[in-house]
């Protein structure tokens, strides 16, 4: 379920640091703007994506699944 909020927190930043970059030389660098807007959008992003995977049901008196033994998958 992580993995879903970072994902989406992470590349919202990343849109957030690529619209807003100064030059350095022959090198595009993400400015201090970037960062500060960034921060934000992604971690409003990571709250919402944690409330959405909030309602992902989950049920915990699901049967357990059977054990496989080795004679069962054909071994000896």
């Amino acid at each position: 379920m992580r993995s879903i909020d970072t994902s989406f927190a992470a590349a919202a930043g990343g849109v957030a640091l690529s619209q807003k970059n100064i030059r350095f030389g022959d090198h595009t660098r993400p400015s201090k703007h970037g960062f500060r807007t960034g921060l934000p959008i992604g971690c409003g992003v990571a709250l919402v994506a944690a409330a959405i995977t909030a309602t992902i049901p989950y049920c915990p008196h699901s049967p357990p699944t059977p054990k496989v033994t080795s004679r069962a998958r054909g071994e000896c």
